[in-house]
């Protein structure tokens, strides 16, 4: 009897250890976890910090931002290769920032819509995680040789539903789930930077537009002031015309005016004499005598002038025959 109490107690006390050993081992495991989770949302936070410190510092130089940009993940996620590419028409995607073994590639690269995997993530707009690299795919020169990339992620830079570009990562190891969920962050922060970048060159070519529109504005409107000015110019000089014209008509109307003052005038000295000459011509007319006696003596002038001339005439062709007899001898 005492034996069998003495076995179940210990069993107890086992059972009792196992539960307890099994409580420190899930609680270790579970401080584990929170020790990893604290350190990935480290690493997370840190890298995220970098990547907008590069971002903030430069903003206004879109060519360098990328550049530092994509160095920095690269480096960051211990991947071997990277490539930024960006919308250069709605059909159109370009290269303009790739990183190979801190050496910052010169080549450019041009996609389509649908071109490669490149274009591809661009034209569905979702991240694409590729393992299984295909054997036609490209391999990647480091110090070892050749060597062909264990995994490839491309990520659409989406910004308010819009497709500004494509992040592409290429690395020898597989990336785990932090990496890429680092990594699709992260294209969230450049995609939010392209965007902004593309608003601000957008917003200097409109700034320029507008200067050369202002520009053109100016030299519009200094023309039209040089029009106006000289408008001015001539429609003053044709004022000062108008006025000497206008003095002149004064001038012609005040002597037309004491023209027919003195016509008016002349009118009645005229209608004075007719009077005073029908007066006269009546007291002529009483005298008969005195008026038949006057056309008889102007009958007999006239009859002596006539006789004069006659004589004249005579005369004159007497003359003439005589010049004549001169000139023939």
């Amino acid at each position: 009897m005492h034996s069998d109490n003495r076995l179940s107690s210990l069993e107890l006390n086992k059972h009792k250890h196992n539960i307890l050993f099994d409580s420190i081992v899930k609680l270790r495991t579970q401080l584990l976890l929170l020790e990893k989770k604290e350190k990935d949302r480290a690493w997370n936070l840190n890298g995220l910090s970098k990547l907008t410190d590069v971002i903030n510092k430069h903003t206004s130089q879109p060519k360098t931002l990328f550049d530092s940009f994509l160095t920095t993940l690269v480096k960051y996620i211990e991947a071997v290769q990277g490539g930024i590419y960006i919308t250069e028409t709605d059909s159109l995607l370009l290269l303009q920032s790739s990183y190979a073994y801190d050496r910052i590639k010169k080549t450019q690269r041009v996609f389509n819509k649908g071109q490669g995997i490149i274009g591809e993530v661009w034209e569905e707009e979702k991240t694409l995680y590729i393992e299984n690299i295909p054997e036609n795919h490209f391999t990647i020169k480091s110090a070892l040789g050749d060597a062909k990339p264990s995994a490839i992620m491309i990520v659409p830079l989406m910004e308010h539903g819009k497709c500004y570009g494509v992040l592409e990562i290429s690395s020898f190891e597989k990336l785990d789930v932090i990496k890429r969920n680092f990594i699709e962050k992260t294209c969230e922060i450049l995609a939010s930077a392209t965007a902004n970048v593309m608003a601000n060159q957008t917003t200097k070519n409109l700034l320029k537009e507008s200067q050369k529109l202002t520009e053109k504005l100016k030299t519009q409107e200094d023309t039209r002031q040089n029009k106006i000015k000289t408008l001015t110019i001539k429609l003053d000089k044709k004022q000062k015309e108008l006025f000497s014209k206008d003095q002149e008509i004064k001038e012609l109307r005040f002597v037309f005016n004491q023209a027919k003052k003195n016509l008016s005038k002349l009118d009645l000295s005229l209608q004075q004499q007719k009077e005073n000459f029908k007066i006269e011509l009546k007291e002529s007319l009483k005298n008969n005598k005195e008026v038949t006696e006057f056309k008889e003596q102007v009958l007999t002038l006239q009859k002596s002038n006539t006789d004069l001339e006659e004589t004249l005439k005579i005369r004159n062709l007497k003359i003439e025959k005589l010049r004549k007899k001169l000139t023939d001898v």
